[in-house]
């Protein structure tokens, strides 16, 4: 997995699609990779990777299965052009790298 902003998610989906799944800790590993000029906690990384992943799965994109993230099929496009993304969806002031829907 690589790449940068939308296109380090795009990487993500890319893998688990073609490998079936990704734990966290190669999203988590992909992500410090794809982000390596932010200084961050082995507690935030992982905080990152959680976000991430649940970005992924209440996007639709993606599954979250406990500590695996796996592909799932997409919904019809009209389906995620009605899906509202707001930012309440994090919390107030969490940084989150270039994860935006696209």
């Amino acid at each position: 997995m690589a790449g940068g902003g939308n296109g380090f998610v795009s990487a993500v989906l890319d893998h688990i699609a073609g490998a079936g799944e990704a734990t966290a800790s190669e999203v988590e590993k992909a992500l410090r990779s794809a982000s390596r000029s932010i200084s961050a906690s082995e507690k935030t990384w992982g905080t990152y990777t959680r976000l991430l992943m649940s970005w992924l799965h209440y996007a639709q994109l993606a599954y979250v299965d406990g500590e695996l993230l796996r592909p799932v099929a997409h919904p019809p496009s009209d389906e995620l052009q009605e899906r509202r993304f707001n930012k309440a969806t994090f919390k107030p002031n969490v940084f989150m790298p270039s994860v935006r829907p696209i």
